[in-house]
């Protein structure tokens, strides 16, 4: 499942759907973040140089919070290739919030047409307690969305967090995302085709067969 914020309209309506926490977390706190402890936010350069070094960070937090990078050298080069490749009405949402010139949190969404996509997100979970960081920069994110009048939509997509399912917070459309296996093999089309006219327990039983 994912999340999609209708932007086009003003912002307070939604703003009073939120839960309290999550409105605490993503837009109250700002005052700390911002006047405590001299924090802002601000997008980067949409140059080769600085995308790279904005997914490096990326990275560098996400081996902190999960053990392991955001994108693999892979993936960094295909990211770096789509970027290269945006046209005249996509373009790169590439933001950092910054606290006393250290970078804490980074956000890389991308600008298509009138739909904001928010693909990934890492930050620095031990700046303070009080602060929940990610959350914080996606109401950054989701207000710049509303204010702009070229945006309708500002689309969280599919996924969960790390131990909750984050984005239904949010108040947004949940829109299901399909997943479509295309399989080439003869014997893999009829497995699978054996499979579906199974009962469920054996094909339980079968599908862990295939994921083994």
């Amino acid at each position: 499942m994912g999340v999609c914020i209708d932007t086009a309209f003003p912002i307070e309506p939604w703003l009073a759907s939120l839960g309290p926490n999550t409105r605490r977390k993503a837009f109250n706190r700002r005052c700390l973040f911002e006047k405590q402890l001299g924090g802002n936010w601000q997008f980067c350069e949409n140059n080769g140089g600085s995308q790279t070094a904005f997914l490096d960070q990326l990275n560098r937090f996400h081996v902190k919070r999960w053990e392991k990078p955001c994108f693999d050298e892979k993936a960094c080069q295909f990211h770096l290739k789509l970027l290269s490749r945006l046209s005249d009405k996509q373009h790169a949402l590439m933001s950092r919030l910054v606290v006393n010139g250290q970078v804490v949190s980074v956000l890389y969404d991308i600008q298509a047409g009138a739909r904001v996509y928010n693909l990934q997100s890492g930050y620095d979970e031990n700046l303070n307690a009080k602060l929940s960081l990610g959350t914080l920069h996606l109401g950054y994110a989701i207000e710049q969305a509303f204010q702009d009048p070229e945006i309708n939509k500002y689309d969280l997509l599919a996924g969960s967090g790390k131990n909750t399912f984050y984005k239904a917070r949010f108040k947004g459309r949940q829109v299901s995302f399909p997943t479509v296996d295309l399989v080439r093999s003869p014997v893999l089309r009829t497995a699978y085709r054996l499979r579906s006219w199974l009962p469920g327990g054996l094909v339980s039983r079968i599908n862990l067969v295939f994921r083994l």
